[in-house]
């Protein structure tokens, strides 16, 4: 009894000893290993069973950058903080934690010294998702050039080793693309590249789509560019056939354009001064204009393109014909050539007298005719026409015969049909009998 109420009596000094012994004991513990506060920053969260969402077909995005804890607090004594690294903090975001409105919670481990960590304070507790559903597209692969290659140079083509790129990802940004393509720079260049380019998606505006959760099968493509020496060369027309009759060509072809710009390797190119096009104006029994098109790529020689990529080929041509002119001129005795004349013969036009003369009719233009003389047309009368049928030995006897002449009248002129004369040709045995009489 005198032990019981010796327990029981100076209640506040006994209460008063205790707090003394904590505060001591905590004092004591502070001194020695206080409690301290550290910060750590960006901690990555990791994800679990996102195949909760990819395997219902659905895609998800990290809203906001929540998959990174900007701060963690750790409070703990200083020899634990001391000893401790923010890769002693393991977040966790399972997604088979997901709440209605698309948020994962996300749990701190501590992997070391757990359990003489006061508090873990995290700046943000949840991973904020988008999800929608997966869309998948597949789009034609576009190539182009940018900058300039050399002069005398051009771009002839530009292809790519694959043309098509499927693209996956969420809904509303698989819509947002509009093309995908791949560029190479062509500045300065004057021979063929091939190089390895990044695809790129653009939207319906031309801008470039870069977003992480587009995912592409294939990122990168083989690019080939030819590149040609050009250079321009004229057109030359060549006709074909005669007009009706009574209606004859001027001479002159009307193409637009005139020239045509040329592309091919330049060992090729070099060979090329000029394109014909042989067949492709008929004028045959035509009496007026021919008024055509001709597609030029169609007479371009082998290794040789079209070196303009604004001119598609195709050449408005007329080919001027009008109403022949005609005139008579008259072809005396001396303007008359003799070919092929038998040794010591004398051949006269006609029988002899000295107004001997015969007409030709002439056709051309009315400018080209106008001032055609007898001398311009050139008359020859070849004699081999009348001792050709001789036999050997035989000679050609006097007499009068029909001959044909031939001309060689200036450019532009012609001889209306054939034109037969009568010559008068005397043997030399004939013309000494005639002296002896």
């Amino acid at each position: 009894m005198k032990f019981l109420r010796g327990l029981c009596s100076n209640w506040g000094l006994k209460i008063a000893s205790v707090l003394f012994a904590a505060v001591m004991w905590f004092l004591v513990t502070n001194i020695n290993d206080p409690v301290s506060t550290e910060r750590f920053n960006n901690i990555s969260v990791t994800f679990r069973n996102t195949s909760v969402i990819t395997d219902a077909g659905e895609v998800y995005e990290v809203l906001d950058n929540s998959d990174v804890i900007s701060s963690v607090t750790v409070r703990a004594p200083r020899s634990v903080i001391e000893n401790f690294s923010k890769d002693n903090i393991v977040a966790i975001a399972d997604f088979e934690k997901m709440t209605d409105d698309s948020t994962v919670p996300i749990e701190i481990t501590i992997t070391k010294d757990s359990g003489k960590i006061d508090s873990v304070i995290p700046s943000s507790s949840e991973v904020a998702l988008s999800i929608e559903n997966l869309a998948t597209s597949t789009l034609a692969l576009g190539a182009t050039t940018s900058g300039t290659v050399s002069d005398g140079y051009i771009v002839s083509s530009v292809s790519t080793d694959q043309n098509q790129v499927r693209i996956s990802g969420p809904q509303s940004v698989i819509d947002r693309v509009d093309k995908a393509s791949v560029d190479v720079d062509v500045t300065g260049f004057t021979s063929n590249i091939g190089t390895d380019v990044a695809i790129k998606l653009y939207d319906a505006d031309g801008n470039v789509i870069n977003d992480s959760a587009i995912s592409m099968n294939i990122t990168a493509v083989r690019v080939n560019v030819t590149i040609l020496a050009v250079k321009t060369v004229p057109i030359n027309y060549h006709t074909i056939g005669e007009p009706a009759d009574g209606f004859m060509l001027t001479g002159d072809i009307t193409s637009t354009p005139e020239t045509v710009v040329i592309a091919g390797k330049s060992s090729v190119l070099s060979e090329v001064n000029s394109i014909t096009v042989t067949d492709a104006l008929d004028v045959t029994g035509l009496t007026s204009d021919l008024q055509t098109t001709v597609n030029i790529a169609d007479y371009l020689p082998s290794g040789i393109s079209l070196g303009d990529s604004d001119f598609n080929g195709i050449c408005t041509v007329v080919v001027d014909i009008i109403p022949q002119s005609k005139r008579t001129v008259t072809i005396d005795a001396g303007s008359v050539t003799y070919d092929n004349v038998p040794e010591n013969y004398k051949i006269v036009l006609g029988n002899g007298s000295d107004d001997a003369s015969f007409t030709v009719e002439i056709e051309g233009l009315d400018e080209t005719i106008s001032n055609v003389s007898a001398a311009d047309l050139n008359a020859t009368i070849d004699l081999s026409q009348l001792t050709a049928g001789l036999s050997e030995g035989e000679s050609l006897e006097s007499g009068t015969y029909t001959v044909t002449v031939s001309f060689t009248p200036p450019d532009g002129v012609e001889i209306d049909g054939t034109v037969r004369v009568t010559i008068t040709a005397t043997a030399p045995q004939q013309k000494e009998d005639k002296e002896d009489n």
